[in-house]
């Protein structure tokens, strides 16, 4: 039985990743004479045979080089070089096969089918223009083509051209409303410029396809995407992933995603159950660890961020901001000699750290070794950090060294800045001030 010369899919012939075959017989295509070739001797007949054989058995690798010697001796034969085409591309090869379906056209140019496998690998490859011009051929000579439509919608929208990109998906959508794959894609091209649009036919695939979670994934990023932290469209955003999660208990990224949003709507009790989580799973991702350290600290669970840092300074032992997080901790709950050993090494590690160094000067002072907090708080001033807070503790560690001119001095400075902002502070900076005029004006000091 010959290939007819239009080159329609036979009934043998299987589809395959969207692409059309065609099957070798064991006699040639008639051209477009009408005619068949003639062949020069039994050999190509077996090549022939033989690279049918392999088509039939989908063994592409054995059919390409059967069809390229076959081809070297008979070039004009479109549909052996269809098929070479063909077996390119499922053999992970397209830039040949682009150019074997190209010269299959320029043959014959109203082969459809070469024109859609075509089309669909330039689109592909990434050559979208000209993938365009191939799938609209076809889409014209076939409007019920639902491939071409929806590889079309595929190439459009790479190029940002979105209401054709629309009309191609919604005309194949008439064809086949229950594909929800093309579905998918019309909802995701519509994101960015119509969410609403979008959502909607989200919802109709959950609707339908209830099994279908990446369409509940989508929509919860979308709803991410146009709502504020606390709204009714962010809860339910919330809670598709947490539905989605049920099912996908591995998906530790999402699961991430979703601590770090619960943190930002101020429920780190919800993002602790993931992180913990995350924590004892199999494969333990260490961004995890600083949220978590967040979330504790939000709850006040400084029993348990406590172990916590020590584990990440030892994972970490140079990060900077860890001793410093951990010397923060230890300062809270009044361990002072070992919140200023942390602070110590975090400074050691970023030395212009003013925030370290301000905090290391505390927990000195509170331990009243006033000459290393006054050695502290120089660092503050060499880094041009000095606040209100820096120069009231200068003054107060000042005061108690007896360097009653220091004292002063720092006082003012702290009265200069205060502002009202700490009024019981300010009383005492104004006596002391009082108390210290008076001793150096007896000392001879200030008249």
């Amino acid at each position: 039985m010959p290939m007819q010369a239009t080159f329609k899919l036979t009934s043998g012939c299987k589809l395959t990743s969207g692409l059309y075959c065609l099957i070798l017989m064991a006699t040639l295509a008639i051209g477009a004479t009408g005619q068949a070739p003639a062949l020069p001797a039994a050999a190509p007949e077996q090549l022939l045979q033989q690279a049918g054989a392999a088509l039939d058995k989908e063994a592409y690798e054995a059919a390409v080089p059967l069809l390229e010697t076959y081809l070297a001796q008979n070039a004009a034969d479109i549909s052996a070089r269809f098929n070479l085409a063909y077996s390119y591309s499922m053999t992970n090869r397209p830039v040949e096969a682009i150019e074997q379906y190209r010269k299959v056209l320029a043959a014959q140019p109203d082969l459809l089918s070469a024109r859609m496998n075509l089309g669909m690998l330039l689109r592909q490859d990434g050559s979208n223009e000209e993938a365009i011009e191939h799938l609209r051929r076809v889409a014209a000579a076939q409007p019920d083509h639902w491939t071409a439509l929806t590889e079309l919608g595929h190439a459009l929208g790479n190029l940002g051209r979105v209401p054709e990109a629309r009309a191609a998906y919604e005309s194949a959508l008439k064809l086949r409303p229950e594909n929800h794959t093309t579905r998918m894609d019309l909802a995701a091209l519509l994101a960015q410029t119509e969410p609403a649009g979008a959502e909607a036919h989200l919802r109709i695939v959950m609707r339908e396809m209830p099994e279908e979670q990446e369409a509940q994934l989508t929509l919860a990023r979308l709803l991410e995407d146009r709502s504020a932290p606390a709204t009714a469209v962010r809860d339910e955003a919330l809670q598709l992933y947490e539905d989605f999660l049920k099912t996908n208990p591995t998906r530790t990224p999402l699961r991430l995603h979703l601590a770090e949003l619960y943190l930002a709507e101020k429920r780190p009790a919800e993002a602790i159950t993931h992180l913990e989580t995350v924590r004892t799973g199999a494969a333990r991702a260490p961004e995890a660890n600083q949220l978590l350290l967040e979330a504790y600290l939000a709850t006040n669970q400084k029993g348990r961020a406590e172990p916590l840092l020590i584990e990440m300074i030892a994972a970490q032992p140079n990060q900077a901001n860890l001793h410093l997080a951990l010397g923060s901790l230890r300062n809270e709950v009044k361990r002072y000699a070992e919140a200023a050993q942390s602070f110590a090494r975090g400074v050691e590690l970023d030395p212009k750290s003013s925030l370290g160094w301000t905090n290391l000067a505390s927990a000195l002072y509170l331990l009243k070794d006033y000459p290393r907090t006054v050695a502290a708080l120089d660092q503050v001033a060499k880094l041009g950090a000095d606040t209100a807070g820096t120069y009231f503790l200068r003054a107060l560690a000042l005061d108690q060294l007896r360097a009653q001119q220091g004292a002063l001095d720092n006082y003012q400075k702290f009265l200069s800045l205060a502002d009202g902002k700490n009024p019981d502070q300010q009383f005492q900076a104004k006596e002391r001030s009082r108390v210290l005029t008076r001793e150096l004006q007896r000392k001879g000091g200030r008249k």
